[in-house]
């Protein structure tokens, strides 16, 4: 008896849960088909789309905001819409209703009222809440700047904030809807996101705002050997939409070194020639990179090279190289640019093997140990030669090579974004091009590492660091390919000069001819002159026709005859 009571129990309460299991799912689908009020989050500016679930608009259907019309659909078709700035800004696209672009004001509860397809009245209510996301002072600022982000919700929303650091996965601060960034760095750079999560602790929205700061990159210190040339370097890794009016390097204490200034003219900006110097810059368009060549160094060029940039705004940004100059040769193993240190040591010395005429890879890897990011470096030339070499920069892209300038059929790179191999591709090997090659990365704590490479051509032939490099006059004759070139322009020009020769003998030829042609002898023209009269002659003598007598004349009348004798 009680196993028949608890199996009526049991079948009783199987019949409960599965009773609630199917109310639940009933609910669930009308819930679903009859609409459901939602909570949106939209940036300030954004589009707004929000549905009425399950009304027929045929049928007739009218959105409210806070209890004041928007827009109404009678059941003829016919559309009112309100008179607030809001309801200028919508449009009713089926049952749903649409905001072109959302402002401040548009926050609080929406309420749609209509007819679903039995004529059964519904209402969905739904809740905005706006989003305003603001840079203070602006989204490009120069390094060493103060720069405040606010991300504020308006209405009395219960959501929390939280300021993303780029590339977005790591949270800044604690949440709030306010960060202050203290004088920002290159490593500041890229997107930060505000990240917004309901109360369940759901993320419901995420704004992103791109960044950039403007800083100048360069090596803290180079070191050159007595008599060889070096570059002091110094680039922008982004320019954030800024304009550059005017700037330059200059030499802290006295010198007589004269260097060249920024100037901008329209919209090119170019440095400005000097007369009798050292310096060596080039004459294009200037955009990033301000680099230029102190050539044949002395040791009284050791010390501080301040190179400035002013912008459009009055703000200035400079940075400071020290220039080192060895009176004896450099060491085998000591870095060219950049201090040692125990953070980021040096890569040490190799040597590359590359044919003439063929292709070499320049390798260049490097796995940060100390966790901090790679803000800029790139490849330099011990002794500079007028081949152009990428620079490193970083962006809200990642960190990748920056080719302005660089010949692409001379040096090929990766225009992907990099994290450890740096190494580059050097084309058409020339024997200019044997000498010492430097690989630098410059870290966020302003620290550099530095690898070299000596290149050397098949034949043996290596360039001293502490040598310039033949000149192009010298080297023109000892290039197989330019002395083909040259071969074929003197042929090409022999034969021309050749062809030019004949056609002149030919044109003075055909001129005698025709001049012999004009003079007539002048017992020929004697005779054309009187065969040309009997012709003239023989035109104007009347005929006489043959058969024909000659016919008499008239008689005179007699009255004209008597007045003829008398």
């Amino acid at each position: 008896m009680s196993i028949v009571l608890n199996s009526t129990h049991l079948e009783s309460e199987e019949m409960s849960t599965s009773g609630r299991s199917i109310f639940l799912w009933i609910s669930l689908t009308l819930f679903v088909a009859m609409g459901r009020s939602e909570v949106f989050y939209r940036k300030n500016g954004q589009e707004m789309i929000m549905d009425c679930g399950a009304a027929d608009e045929n049928l007739g259907i009218e959105w409210k905001h806070n209890n004041a019309r928007i827009v109404k659909l009678t059941i003829r078709g016919i559309s009112s819409k309100g008179n607030s700035p809001l309801a200028q800004r919508t449009k009713l696209i089926g049952n749903k209703l649409k905001i072109f672009s959302v402002e401040i004001s548009d926050f609080g509860l929406y309420s749609c009222i209509g007819k679903d397809a039995s004529k059964r009245e519904i209402t969905i209510k739904h809740t905005l809440n706006v989003i305003t996301v603001s840079v203070s002072p602006s989204n490009a600022v120069l390094t060493s700047t103060d720069v405040t982000l606010k991300c504020e919700i308006s209405g009395d929303s219960k959501a929390q904030v939280q300021w993303m650091r780029p590339p977005g996965s790591e949270p800044y601060g604690s949440p709030g809807n306010t960060v202050t960034l203290n004088s920002v760095t290159l490593a500041d750079a890229g997107k930060w996101t505000c990240q917004v999560k309901d109360i369940m602790g759901h993320v419901v929205q995420k704004i992103e705002e791109d960044i950039h700061v403007v800083g100048l990159l360069s090596s803290e210190e180079i070191k050159a050997p007595v008599g060889g040339d070096v570059e002091l370097t110094c680039f922008l890794p982004d320019l954030g939409g800024m304009r550059i009016v005017e700037g330059g390097w200059k030499r802290e204490g006295s010198t007589d070194l004269h260097f060249p200034t920024l100037s901008r003219r329209s919209d090119d900006l170019r440095w400005n020639r000097v007369q009798g110097s050292r310096v060596k810059f080039t004459d294009g368009q200037l955009s990033t990179n301000f680099t230029v060549t102190l050539n044949n160094v002395q040791p009284s060029d050791s010390g501080l090279y301040v190179c400035t940039l002013t912008f459009e705004s009055g703000k200035k940004l400079s940075t400071k190289v020290n220039l080192v100059v060895e009176v004896s040769k450099a060491k085998s193993g000591s870095s060219p640019i950049g201090k040692e240190n125990t953070d980021h040591p040096s890569g040490g010395d190799q040597e590359v093997t590359a044919p003439l005429g063929g292709t070499t890879n320049l390798p260049c890897s490097h796995s940060p140990s100390s966790g901090q990011r790679i803000v800029g470096g790139g490849w330099t030339r011990d002794p500079p030669t007028d081949t152009r070499l990428p620079v490193l920069t970083r962006s809200e892209k990642g960190l990748r090579w920056n080719g302005t300038n660089v010949l692409e059929s001379k040096v090929t790179f990766s225009d992907t974004e990099l994290s450890t191999n740096f190494g580059l591709t050097l084309n058409n090997v020339e024997l200019t091009d044997a000498g010492v090659y430097i690989c630098t990365l410059i870290f966020e704590d302003g620290k550099n590492w530095t690898t070299m490479l000596s290149l050397v051509e098949e034949g043996g032939i290596l360039v001293a660091r502490d040598m310039k490099p033949p000149s192009m006059k010298d080297e023109f004759w000892h290039r197989p390919v330019l002395l083909g070139l040259a071969l074929w322009i003197w042929v090409a020009v022999g034969a021309g000069s050749l062809l030019l020769i004949v056609l002149i003998i030919v044109c003075i030829s055909i001129q005698c001819r025709k001049k012999q042609n004009k003079k007539i002898p002048s017992s020929y023209a004697q005779e054309y002159a009187k065969t040309q009269d009997e012709l003239a002659a023989k035109k104007t003598k009347p005929r006489s026709r043959s058969g024909m007598q000659k016919r008499p004349l008239p008689p005179v009348p007699k009255n004209q005859y008597e007045a003829v004798n008398r």
